[in-house]
């Protein structure tokens, strides 16, 4: 999806071989956190983490050059591709904005909307602020997106000595395959000195917000059109903190975990969504199963726009 830096964002377009002895040094503290059991030198303070640098520099190369865009995100790019046909009138939410490549990548395709990121790492603010001073038509959000206010503990897991903000999670993909993925950017992230790896966690604590009330407090709630979501597992609750907006708007949701999370379908289908793949550059309804990293959900009631807009193509699924 340089913060957890560029080359682990296009290390997680697939799985990186894994070492074993750090996997099983992160397997072990994923189920400590699970279990509410962290240790004393599990925890790692803020002062001791190293982060990645130049990310604003980073951020401004691939958005005022398509080229250095293409060449860091080739395989990234199709997917946002989707968005391509929304017009300056509108809004796209960019949940999740991470240091910003996904806002990018969404401009780079075409869309003339607005686009409104939400996040929640303190760390990713500055390159999306300094987003904000290129795009006249950007703007970003610190918050964690969730169903009520409240505060929320992210866990980072910090490789190395380096945090891997990009993995920053409430606890929903404390699984294998992100442990697998985790210990798989030693390459990227080595251990200095000839030390061993070494993994461990960092603890941020951030206020969370609604999507509905921050839509209306912007006085946009009836405006956004697409909705671009990867939080790390926490989809669901951020889902349940948007019912207005996906039952009174109806816009396009692009999600991680595509159709697999039961929670995310079922949230979805009551809205009377079906699920979608790109496929040669289109939507096609796919209501089976999908190991795509990315699905979108379609509103029957929008279909015809979308298809008349060229980016869906065959019928609805029966019974929608």
């Amino acid at each position: 999806m340089l913060q957890y830096g560029l080359a682990a964002v296009l290390g997680r377009m697939r799985l990186p071989s894994v070492q074993g002895s750090l996997l099983d040094q992160i397997n072990a503290l994923y189920e400590r956190i699970q279990n509410g059991a962290l240790e004393p030198d599990d925890l790692i303070s803020a002062g001791d983490v190293r982060y990645d640098q130049h990310l604003d520099r980073a951020l401004e190369e691939i958005y005022r050059s398509r080229r250095a865009h293409k060449k860091s995100f080739k395989s990234f790019i199709p997917t946002f591709d989707i968005f391509r046909t929304f017009s300056s009138d509108q809004v796209v939410l960019d949940v999740g904005a991470h240091w910003g490549y996904s806002a990018v990548t969404i401009r780079h395709s075409g869309c003339a909307a607005r686009i409104v990121s939400i996040e929640a790492m303190p760390v990713n603010m500055p390159p999306l602020r300094h987003l904000a001073s290129l795009d006249p038509k950007y703007s970003c959000i610190y918050a964690a997106a969730s169903d009520s206010e409240s505060v929320l503990r992210f866990y980072t897991p910090v490789l190395n000595g380096t945090a891997i903000t990009g993995l920053s999670s409430t606890g929903g993909t404390l699984t294998s395959y992100f442990a697998a993925h985790l210990a798989g950017l030693t390459s990227a992230y080595p251990a200095r000195d000839g030390r061993a790896d070494k993994v461990g966690v960092l603890l941020t604590e951030v206020a969370s917000r609604r999507i509905d009330d921050i839509l209306r407090e912007r006085g946009e709630p009836d405006l956004v059109v697409a909705v671009k979501m990867d939080i790390e597992g926490h989809e669901p609750s951020a889902l349940r903190g948007a019912e207005r907006l996906f039952r009174a708007q109806r816009p396009l949701l692009m999600i991680e975990g595509a159709n697999r999370n039961p929670d995310v379908a079922e949230l979805m289908l009551c809205h009377g969504y079906f699920h979608a793949v790109r496929a040669k550059g289109y939507l096609v309804p796919h209501p089976g199963p999908t190991d795509m990293n990315d699905g979108f959900w379609v509103h029957p009631d929008k279909s015809d726009g979308y298809r008349a807009a060229g980016i869906l193509r065959g019928a609805d699924p029966p019974g929608v």
